[in-house]
């Protein structure tokens, strides 16, 4: 089959999407499709890979790969995918990577005010940010509320099924974002931990936080919880409390580092620098816990896949994709919620770590979701 995958953003560029279209384009590439990828991003290293990628996309390359294909693919709800499939013809399977199908922003938030997925609280801050904001706001509602309802031809696939409840989909699958292959391939060259390697991180180990440092991940309420669980009672006999390291770059950095002098915790809070791939997984196999404090309802949380498949202790917030995912496997919290956040950390040095306990037939694993991706073309 003949696939035209449309991705704004690809390789070389870091991120999610990123390594998902990435492994979509192998996966179906290696299974006998003939798959073309089509992104707005250029690189001018002009790097070989297994199948081909038009770069710098435009409305005439668009259209010429949708007309090509048996199939037209967005990773990433994208209106110019609808009309250029409908207009060819074509099935158009669409993965949403966040809420973009019933928000103006994509997020549920904007201006770091949130708006719950109200309509008319999405108009307000919309108009709030200018008249052509507003506007645009305004124009997408009868577009987006017909692809919603529309019966045939277009498939919708969801990272996760918070992401499908949201949405408000009759109908729908879900493929869980993929782990970066680095973190994958990190953790099959060790050993599963040992019973003592696992009581050595919870002893003595740190607690981290792996984030981009923006809003709405929400490590200013990271550092806030810990405040207030060194300001608690013991953390049991002879258990010093540990530093928080918060590995990220972002635009909070200044406001996150001003937040832990201003605390006073200097000493005890390390703001440095972001790391993935398998230096990731070797730092959360030695933590004695792993915060995911996101205050957003996370459409699919890579690093929740990624700290899973690690077996890390997990305490993240409940509502969205990480919730999910470390449901029945970690502690949850109200997102946003600080005291929430602080009475997780004390119950986890006060009753002890939860791990992941994972059957193997979890949904987010990369056998799982190479298999549900062969299926979405077998039907």
């Amino acid at each position: 089959m003949k696939v035209a995958l449309l991705s704004k953003t690809f390789l070389p560029n870091v991120g999610g999407i990123e390594t998902s279209s990435a492994m979509i384009a192998a996966t179906w590439q290696a299974a006998g499709h003939d798959v073309e990828v089509v992104t707005a991003v250029p690189d001018p290293a002009a790097r070989s890979m297994p199948y081909p990628v038009t770069r710098s996309w435009t409305l005439p390359s668009l259209r010429r790969a949708v007309a090509g294909a048996d199939v037209a693919v967005t990773n990433g709800y994208s209106r110019v995918a609808v009309m250029a499939a409908a207009l060819a013809r074509r099935q158009l399977i669409v993965f949403h990577q966040g809420y973009q199908l019933i928000c103006s922003d994509g997020l549920g938030f904007r201006n770091r005010q949130f708006h719950g997925f109200r309509t008319i609280e999405d108009l307000r801050l919309a108009f709030a940010a200018g008249g052509r904001v507003g506007a645009h706001a305004v124009a997408r509602l009868p577009f987006d509320a017909a692809v919603r309802a529309w019966p045939v031809g277009i498939r919708h696939i969801v990272p996760s099924h918070h992401v499908g409840r949201r949405l408000g989909l009759a109908h729908y699958d879900v493929i869980y974002q993929p782990p970066n292959p680095a973190v994958v391939d990190a953790l099959a060259a060790m050993s599963p931990p040992t019973a003592d390697e696992r009581a050595a991180a919870y002893a003595t180990g740190d607690i981290l936080c792996f984030a981009r440092l923006v809003f709405e991940k929400a490590c200013d309420d990271l550092v806030r919880a810990y405040a207030r669980l060194r300001a608690g009672p013991a953390r049991g006999p002879g258990r010093p409390v540990p530093r928080l390291i918060i590995h990220g770059d972002g635009p909070e950095r200044a406001g996150l580092a001003e937040l832990v002098h201003s605390l006073g915790l200097e000493r005890d809070v390390d703001l440095a620098p972001f790391i993935g791939g398998a230096e990731l997984a070797r730092l959360a196999r030695r933590a004695s816990v792993v915060i995911v404090p996101s205050r957003w309802e996370e459409p699919g949380a890579t690093v929740a896949v990624e700290l899973f498949a690690c077996g890390a202790a997990v305490i993240a917030s409940q509502t969205g994709a990480q919730g999910e995912i470390f449901d029945g496997h970690g502690r949850l919290f109200p997102n946003g919620d600080v005291d929430g956040l602080a009475g997780a950390l004390a119950q986890h040095f006060g009753a002890g770590p939860i791990y992941p306990r994972p059957l193997g037939s979890e949904p987010w694993t990369v056998p799982a979701i190479q298999r549900a991706l062969l299926g979405l073309l077998e039907r």
